[in-house]
């Protein structure tokens, strides 16, 4: 990520590319979910239709095996950087 944005912006900053935000999300979703993650995130590599569906019952967020694949291309909730960004990454 940081090398996609170094591509488009002169400048980077820890606070632009939202390493603070991302580091105080991460601490809510591993206590959120430290009884569904068992043994480590490295589980999810193994088996990760199985792990995916324990977390999202953790989170109490609705599952679908689709969450696993997706087609190729710009999707509507791409937002509005994705033109500026996907042309140099």
């Amino acid at each position: 990520m940081i090398a996609s944005y170094v591509k488009k912006m002169d400048t980077l900053s820890l606070e632009a590319i939202g390493v603070p935000q991302q580091g105080s999300d991460s601490s809510e979703v591993t206590e959120r979910t430290r009884s569904a993650r068992g043994r480590g995130f490295d589980r999810i590599l193994g088996d990760p239709a199985v792990m995916l569906e324990r977390l999202c019952k953790a989170l109490g967020i609705d599952w679908s095996p689709a969450m696993l694949h997706w087609a190729p291309g710009p999707k509507p909730e791409d937002g509005a950087w994705a033109p500026h960004w996907y042309d140099a990454v």
